[in-house]
């Protein structure tokens, strides 16, 4: 197709008053895609979205075109200040031992860490515990 068609083709964004109908939404959507202008289409697919939004093909190009964003925050690690003071002040009673701890709590400990991690699993705890080996 030459440059000259497909400028024909193509329905500018500021056209989109002339678009009465879903059909006229689909027309203008895939001539749209077919020219590979396919900003104007996400776009129109929107505005076409917002007034069909019942219309099982515009729903489904709008979801295609404008697809939801995932947006990444970073992790926060929780505060083991409490977790680390207990360590310091009992790692000589537990030495070769696994311990799992919440806060200043201790929840379990043994030298088998399979052990320690059933006990804290039965507990079904709103918060992840610190589990370490103390040497």
């Amino acid at each position: 197709m030459s440059r000259t068609a497909s400028a024909e083709l193509a329905i500018p964004i500021a056209d989109e008053g002339s678009l009465s109908s879903p059909d006229d939404f689909v027309r203008a959507i895939g001539s749209l895609l077919a020219n590979e202008q396919v900003i104007t289409a996400r776009r129109m697919a929107a505005r076409a979205a917002a007034l069909f939004a019942d219309h099982p093909w515009i729903e489904k190009a709008n979801r295609v075109l404008n697809p939801s964003r995932i947006v990444a925050e970073p992790a926060t690690a929780p505060d083991r200040t409490r977790e680390f003071a207990w360590l310091r002040q009992h790692s000589a009673q537990y030495r070769g031992q696994w311990v799992a701890l919440l806060g200043a709590e201790l929840l379990a400990s043994g030298p088998d860490v399979e052990e320690v991690l059933r006990e804290v699993r039965s507990r079904n705890l709103q918060a992840h515990p610190l589990v370490h080996r103390i040497d």
